[in-house]
This record gives C-alpha cells, sequence and structure tokens, in this order.
C-alpha cells in the first residue's frame, strides 16, 4: 500500500511541478501541449495499473481493498483545481478491477463513500461506470425507463 500512496504522492508533485514549469504566455493563452502530452502523465497510469493488478492477484482482503480503493478513488478529491485533477480522475478506471472483488457491505460502503463525494449531475462518465459496479449486489433497484428494458 506504501507503493501506491508514494506513486500518487510523487504523481501530485510532478504535475505541480510540470505546471509551474510550463506556465507561461503559452499556457495561459491555451497552449499547454507540454503540461498536456507529457509522458510522466503515461508513466503514472502505467505504474497504477501495474500495481493494481499486481495486487488483484494477491487476493487481498477486504480492508485491503478498501484502503486501496481510498487512495485510487478518492486522490482527486481535493485536487480539483491543481494541475493533477484529470489525471487522477482517469486512473480510477484501474480501481474497476478491484471492485468485483468487494464483498457486498464493503462494496455499500465504498458506494457511499463515492457517492458522497462525486455527487450525481458531477461525475464523468467513468465515475459514472464506477457507480454502477459499486451499486451491484447493494440492493438498490434502477429506477426510470432503462429499468422496464428487458
Amino acid at each position: 500500500m506504501d507503493t501506491l500512496r508514494t506513486l500518487f504522492d510523487d504523481y501530485i508533485a510532478y504535475a505541480a511541478k510540470l505546471r509551474k514549469e510550463t506556465a507561461s504566455i503559452k499556457s495561459v493563452l491555451g497552449m499547454r501541449d507540454r503540461e498536456i502530452y507529457d509522458a510522466g502523465h503515461r508513466n503514472f497510469d502505467e505504474a497504477v495499473e501495474k500495481w493494481v493488478t499486481a495486487f488483484a492477484a494477491t487476493e487481498p482482503t477486504q480492508q485491503a481493498l478498501k484502503e486501496a480503493l481510498e487512495i485510487i478513488l478518492f486522490q482527486a478529491v481535493g485536487n480539483e483545481e491543481k494541475a493533477a485533477y484529470w489525471y487522477l480522475c482517469a486512473v480510477q478506471r484501474h480501481a474497476m478491477v478491484l471492485l468485483p472483488l468487494l464483498d457486498d457491505a464493503s462494496r455499500a460502503e465504498v458506494l457511499a463513500q463515492f457517492e458522497a463525494q462525486y455527487p450525481k449531475g458531477r461525475r464523468l462518465p467513468l465515475q459514472n461506470d464506477i457507480v454502477k459496479l459499486l451499486s451491484k449486489g447493494t440492493g438498490r433497484k434502477r429506477w426510470g425507463w432503462l429499468s422496464m428494458r428487458g
């Protein structure tokens, strides 16, 4: 878990440093190619994916799963105005490997926290997919015309 925390902490610091280094009149005018397409973002994404794959293979406990998901799903919270925000949201997709490993009680717990931090109507499409996965087994019923379709 320390490795995962370090990945996120180092990336947040890296993204802030990159933004500072690339801050100029060009970035103010929207020409932020170096900041946006820097290889460090891809490296972070790949490192998180690799960590999640290895972690899932260890048959983690429910507590360990919740701890890992806390890091992956909620690091974006509080970083909304910072350079790393969108990439912290993007790597949330790697949590989808871990969600099926949660038992129903843990899934409901993580779902409640996720919905509190990412309210409906303000979520990214990826975050809606995460809510759908977390909702399985929680006893929630889907309402509306979509639930009527066979």
